[in-house]
């Protein structure tokens, strides 16, 4: 049986995954990771969408261990994969909503008059929404969550909840739904 691939020509495929890679010495600052193990964190990540990333020069840092031969031993950066992962995305509507403190996502982008952007992510070939980094910032200067008026405050939200309420402040509202957010104009 004829193999399928010369040992001549798997050297020079690894000398091309490994060209630009830097060697990773203790204590290096990145969250490195090896290609078998982004997969088994993120089944989108497979080996085969890795290993392109790295031949076309879409990461910016790839990492041989040294001690490690071969392809075992090449290591990414695992923060720079879920940041292409997610495209140009600055803030994914997931999240967004764990950052702000949001349970009802849709409800409250409606009730903020959000834009949801979608692109197929490079990795996964799957839509991934988000929210663009221009309403972001403009929805944080405008609104402020009852979590983080609770923290601010240093009280209980229910608490907070209501001696807003008793002020005649309340939360906005979206399809019937209280969303816990407020308007930071109403607080001053």
């Amino acid at each position: 049986m004829k193999p399928l691939f010369t040992v001549t020509d798997l050297d020079s495929f690894l000398d091309r995954l490994s060209a630009n890679a830097v060697a990773v010495v203790e204590g290096c600052h990145r969250k490195k990771i090896s290609i078998a193990k982004v997969f088994q964190h993120d089944r989108r990540c497979t080996p085969v969408r890795m290993v392109e990333l790295i031949l076309n020069r879409k990461l910016e840092w790839v990492g041989t261990l040294t001690d490690v031969a071969g392809y075992a031993g090449l290591v990414i950066d695992y923060e720079e994969v879920l940041e292409r992962l997610r495209g140009k995305a600055p803030v994914t509507k997931s999240t967004w909503a764990k950052e702000f403190g949001v349970g009802q996502v849709n409800a409250a982008i409606r009730a903020m008059d959000m834009k949801v952007l979608s692109e197929i992510s490079p990795i996964s070939n799957q839509p991934v929404f988000y929210v663009p980094a221009a309403d972001v910032e403009r929805v944080r200067r405008e609104f402020i969550s009852l979590r983080d008026i609770s923290v601010q405050r240093g009280h209980s939200p229910a608490r907070v909840q209501r001696n807003l309420g008793a002020q005649g402040i309340h939360p906005i509202e979206s399809d019937n739904s209280k969303l816990f957010i407020y308007r930071r104009s109403d607080l001053t």
